[in-house]
């Protein structure tokens, strides 16, 4: 893989991680307040 792959790549993980950790702040939770599809919706955001 060239330099410019590995980081498109980091790039790709870290957006991942930042918009999966986003909904999971409680103050986003209380905000949101999606009820019982709150897991579905956790894991369906970061697509």
């Amino acid at each position: 893989m060239a330099a410019v792959d590995h980081l498109i790549y980091a790039v790709a993980w870290l957006s991942l991680s930042v918009l999966h950790s986003i909904p999971a702040a409680d103050s986003v939770k209380a905000r949101l307040s999606f009820g019982r599809s709150y897991r579905l919706i956790y894991n369906v955001f970061p697509l």
